[in-house]
């Protein structure tokens, strides 16, 4: 889609809307607006968001080991910490940034298998 300008504030608002509902953005051309894709993701924004993933699998998993008392079986518990150890080593597989770690029931289900 392309709204040559000038435009009108109503015209770049329906631009805006198509944009939002398409995962499109508006990239200005000089003589004109165009709704185009997005540009992919650098290597370091996606390394960015597979660490900020990673991180909260760790937070979600910490209560199962920082809280003794917490109603899990030591069996459970060991689990935990190896999955933790999967989840801290992460980062050091090749090409980690390209996809997100597993959560613990994939990484449970791929491990007793």
């Amino acid at each position: 889609m392309k709204l040559n300008k000038p435009y009108t504030n109503t015209q770049y608002a329906d631009l805006a809307v198509y944009c939002n509902k398409n995962g499109l953005v508006i990239e200005d051309k000089g003589d004109y607006l165009e709704a185009v894709n997005p540009p992919e993701p650098t290597d370091e924004e996606k390394q960015t968001r597979v660490r900020q993933v990673r991180n909260q699998y760790l937070q979600d998993t910490d209560k199962y080991i920082a809280l003794s008392d917490f109603p899990i079986t030591d069996e459970e518990r060991e689990l935990y910490k190896a999955y933790r150890v999967y989840l801290r080593d992460y980062p050091e597989t090749e090409n980690w940034f390209k996809t997100d770690p597993m959560t613990f029931e994939e990484w449970q289900k791929e491990t007793t298998n």
